[in-house]
């Protein structure tokens, strides 16, 4: 999963955060979309985490590459079990207090 992320699902996100174009590219964001419906298939079974019960780096990673569908005005509501996943990742103290250390780096 975690190689998954980083080939697939991080590199989807490129082209819609530095667009050759001033509207972006329809494919790119159609392609960002697919990979996302693929996130979300993944969580359908009502696990926690995507390995299932047991937390891992690729969660965190997921978490992080997710959170820049904000910073391109994406609602992750259209994908309901990736919406809580992330709800659920951005509640623990450990990556509050990494989000806050980000925030005093002005990251």
């Amino acid at each position: 999963m975690l190689i998954y992320i980083a080939a697939e699902l991080h590199p989807a996100f490129g082209p819609l955060l530095h667009p050759a174009t001033p509207d972006g590219d329809a494919k790119a964001r159609a392609k960002m979309f697919s990979h996302l419906d693929y996130v979300e298939s993944l969580l359908a079974d009502r696990r926690p985490y995507l390995l299932g019960n047991k937390l891992s780096v690729a969660d965190f990673y997921l978490f992080a590459v997710a959170r820049w569908a904000g910073r391109l005005d994406i609602d992750l509501n259209r994908w309901p079990r990736l919406m809580h996943f992330m709800l659920r990742i951005n509640e623990r103290p450990s990556v509050q207090a990494a989000l806050a250390a980000e925030m005093t780096a002005g990251m």
